[in-house]
């Protein structure tokens, strides 16, 4: 598994390729999450798909992996740093949890752990990253055994004692002390250990990672031709199975979330999207510094990448079982999911970025830029769908909203249409031509706009909820008049002053150079330093300043109870 000659460092075909990819991952999620929210399926059936992805379809790919791989060529280093990132980040979740709850909170920190650890690697992450590095893609299959014979056990430990704590809370309230206390401690740990270990030993990837291991050394790196095409079809029907049954299972995850179940959900997806990858990509940096940049670069960029895939759809299942936030979590599980098409597109883009000519770097950020315009013309559209079938559109602070939709769609747009006549990329030796003015300044005011009611939006906010009822007429109509007129007073404010002194640059937003970035930023100001001024007017009306009696001002009240007495 040399991956010096790994595909996904410097060629822009593959990282476009990722557009397909990431289509047809989620676009079977999505067909599954449309059959269950229509009840196409029964939950008995889906129940028994599920069965077979976990007991049939995905421990023959283990098993094949294992017999075929050629241990002798695995770079170890990988494997541990992969390993150690796992448990970083699950021994940073535990002791948080631990250290805010003072230790009341373990099944919590045991749930938690597991959800910033575990990656759905074979059905989510494996087919990008076969993609980016097919040959270091195999080495998913080795990360997964460290986390089930590892980790997962310490948080089944876990949950079964925060079980016992439960039940013993409950005995204690209904006064069921038949036994003494120090009769049941003692037999606590051995009972749970056994049944964890049970529960390890049980699980079907484990039984037949080990079962090809041990046939890896026996049969020489290669299965049986008899058998080959038997686990071969077993396994190929894993990811569209996988996929489908994974969009079926978020069906109803979303649920109402208090305040702190919020906190803990923020926590949680921070943890996973962001401090995991680039943990591990930290390890894994210092164990391949011996390495040549070519081989050491790919590797970690690979261990980057596989700790952002998200969750897997059995912690909820613990979750449930266990009575542990199990809105949370659904809600993580659903979120997390979505949220890796746009994040494995950012983070590949990041790492097919390294060691490049510095001239693909302009062609990369055009290509995003126009990938991720269509992407907001399709959520902007949903958005305003959403926003006029259910009459939303007509009401405040839904009117100030559809107005930065529009301003969104029209710039995007603008993108994404443009790009397919002619580039953005202007000839700095060859005058603007009329369209390309047109094209510049719908782009401008759409993008002006959408920062203006940006700003407009949270101020709207602000008065909602100071004044609980949405803003007058007559403030309403001052902000549709001045969401109209200053981007088109800053947008021909910046074309009379730049005297055609425009600059090739990918980003149409800085075709002007240093004076468009001069109105950008004057404009950012303006609104911060307005929007602030309003919100520090208001916020002394919202949290009011309670003085001490001896200090309350003189008022009317005082002078009546002054006479009366």
């Amino acid at each position: 598994m040399n991956s010096s000659e790994s595909l996904g460092s410097s060629d822009h075909t593959v990282f476009m390729a990722l557009v397909p990819v990431l289509v047809q991952c989620f676009g079977l999620i999505i067909l599954g999450f449309v059959a269950g929210q229509f009840k196409l399926l029964t939950g008995a059936q889906v129940k028994g798909l599920g069965v077979y992805v976990t007991t049939f379809a995905l421990p023959a790919i283990f098993f094949t992996v294992m017999v075929t791989i050629d241990f002798s060529d695995v770079d170890w280093n990988v494997v541990l740093a992969v390993s150690l990132g796992k448990l970083a980040i699950f021994l940073f979740s535990m002791g948080i949890v631990l250290v805010i709850s003072r230790g009341r909170s373990i099944g919590l920190a045991g749930i938690l752990a597991i959800f910033t650890s575990q990656s759905n690697d074979v059905a989510l992450a494996y087919p990008v990253l076969r993609l980016l590095y097919p040959d270091l893609a195999s080495y998913i299959y080795l990360f997964a055994p460290a986390q089930l014979v590892i980790l997962n056990p310490f948080a089944y430990f876990a949950l079964e004692w925060h079980r016992t704590q439960e039940k013993a809370a409950v005995h204690s309230v209904m006064a069921l002390d038949d036994q003494p206390s120090h009769h049941i401690t003692p037999k606590f740990p051995f009972k749970r250990i056994l049944k964890v270990f049970r529960h390890v030993i049980s699980n079907p990837l484990f039984f037949m990672t080990a079962i090809g291991v041990f046939f890896n050394f026996l049969l020489k790196h290669k299965l049986p031709s008899i058998v080959e095409g038997f686990f071969k079809d077993l396994g190929a029907s894993f990811s569209a199975t996988a996929l489908f049954y994974l969009g079926f299972s978020m069906v109803g995850k979303l649920s109402a979330i208090d305040r702190r179940g919020v906190y803990t959900l923020v926590f949680i997806l921070i943890g996973k999207v962001l401090i995991s990858p680039f943990i591990t990509r930290e390890i894994a940096v210092l164990l391949l510094a011996h390495q040549p940049l070519n081989s050491s670069v790919p590797k970690s960029s690979f261990a980057f990448l596989y700790a952002a895939a998200p969750t897997a759809p059995p912690v909820f299942l613990f979750s449930a079982k266990f009575g542990i936030i199990p809105e949370v979590i659904g809600a993580g599980l659903v979120i997390g999911t979505f949220l890796y098409a746009p994040i494995m597109f950012i983070f590949a883009g990041m790492a097919t970025l390294v060691n490049v000519d510095p001239g693909l770097y302009d062609n990369t950020l055009e290509r995003a830029a126009i990938c991720l315009s269509w992407a907001s013309l399709l959520c902007c559209t949903w958005t305003l769908t959403i926003l006029i079938v259910t009459k939303k559109a007509q009401k405040m602070p839904y009117r100030v909203l559809v107005c930065l939709m529009v301003s969104v769609l029209t710039f995007c747009f603008s993108v994404a249409i443009g790009s397919i006549w002619e580039p953005w990329t202007w000839d700095p030796k060859v005058g603007a031509t009329w369209s390309q003015y047109i094209k510049f300044m719908t782009f401008f005011l759409a993008c002006t706009g959408a920062r203006v009611w940006t700003a407009f939006l949270g101020i709207a906010l602000v008065f909602q909820v100071k004044r609980r009822r949405p803003p007058s007429n007559r403030a309403q109509s001052a902000f549709a008049a001045l969401g109209v007129i200053l981007p088109i007073a800053v947008t021909a404010t910046l074309m009379l002053t730049s005297h055609n002194t425009s600059v090739r640059d990918v980003n149409p937003a800085f075709h002007y150079g240093r004076t468009q970035v001069d109105n950008n930023v004057s404009t950012y100001a303006n609104i911060f330093n307005g929007g602030s001024l309003y919100l520090f007017v208001n916020l002394v009306n919202i949290f009011p300043v309670h003085l001490p009696v001896s200090k309350q001002p003189f008022t009317q009240s005082h002078c009546q109870r002054g006479r009366r007495g």
